[in-house]
């Protein structure tokens, strides 16, 4: 980026910043200023950050030099998703859009629905974003793996965990939670739709209270 500053001989840490928004593609509150500001300033000060965000219809309109860069056949069940490759309009940085159509492709509001009421597959929807994620983590897709994941608040919580699961080349993880009253806790049942190994299920996992929380999966899972 121009406008950068570099440390002499300093190794640039390559960084992978997932959210559930980002300012101006997408945005309810502060986590979207934080998720713009943050991840942009890293990028002057050196480091190799890519930004990842679902591709809301908003966002893809937003996003400039978009370009697919993989294809995702099945995630937890879920096919016909891509990942797209552009940059953010006002910083330049690069920016990777999640494109699955039926889970983030509709009208209304990024958690809720037209009448202001959740989306009742919000576990469905996040946990498959964090699955998409986490391949990228891994360097499967897009030609460059992170030494840091930086994961922000409920909507990214699985990821912490499911990079235990990719093995001694995973990188290292940060959690940051941004508003501890939304928390991510859905009902015990819907747990086959998360895409965790069964032990992540019990108290010494993701189970809060009688339910799942993300938010308590990010907790007891990032580094």
């Amino acid at each position: 980026m121009s406008g950068s500053v570099r440390i002499p001989g300093a190794v640039s840490p390559r960084v992978l910043f997932v959210s559930s928004e980002a300012f101006p593609l997408a945005k309810t509150g502060g986590l979207g200023d934080v998720c713009s500001a943050l991840p942009a300033t890293l990028g002057r000060l050196g480091a190799d950050v890519r930004l990842m965000i679902p591709a809301y219809p908003q966002a893809l309109d937003a996003a400039l030099n978009k370009r697919v860069v993989a294809e995702f056949h099945d995630l937890v069940g879920e096919g016909g998703c891509r990942l797209i490759a552009g940059t953010m309009p006002d910083s330049g940085l690069p920016v990777l859009l999640f494109d699955a159509p039926r889970l983030f492709g509709r009208a209304g509001g990024l958690y809720q629905d037209g009448d202001g009421q959740d989306w009742r597959d919000n576990h469905r929807r996040f946990a498959i974003f964090c699955h998409a994620a986490a391949q990228v983590a891994a360097g499967e897709i897009a030609g460059w793996q992170p030494d840091v994941v930086h994961a922000n608040d409920w909507h990214t919580g699985l990821l912490p965990a499911l990079l235990r699961e990719v093995g001694p080349q995973a990188p290292r993880s940060v959690f940051t939670i941004h508003n501890l009253a939304f928390q991510g806790n859905f009902p015990l049942q819907v747990f086959a739709d998360l895409g965790l190994p069964p032990e992540a299920g019990t108290p010494e996992g993701i189970e809060f209270y009688g339910q799942l929380s993300f938010m308590k999966s990010g907790i007891r899972y990032a580094d």
